[in-house]
């Protein structure tokens, strides 16, 4: 338990008009998910764009909160990996208690 600070960073490969993603949080074992953050880009140029969110949350009970990535795109997207540095992925930072 504790409050934490959530941090992502994502880098999209695109020519759908916009790309984006949510940050979502269930408190009930993920029969319902809020979104803590989002975040779009609109795409006036094909190729490559970065994406960072971040968001705040206070997990009353470990065995219950769930957390996920969502895309929200209007077309195709292409999320890019690397096996030597970060470039989609989340961290996430214990604050303090709850």
């Amino acid at each position: 338990t504790g409050i934490y600070l959530l941090m992502s960073q994502h880098a999209m490969n695109t020519s759908a008009s916009s790309a984006g993603v949510k940050l979502r949080v269930s408190s009930d074992s993920g029969s319902n998910y809020s979104t803590v953050s989002q975040g779009e880009i609109t795409n006036t140029n094909n190729g490559y764009h970065a994406l960072n969110l971040h968001g705040i949350v206070d997990v009353q009970n470990a065995s219950t909160y769930r957390f996920k990535l969502q895309a929200d795109n209007s077309g195709n997207v292409q999320y890019s990996g690397a096996s030597d540095y970060l470039r989609n992925g989340v961290t996430f930072i214990r604050l303090g208690d709850t």
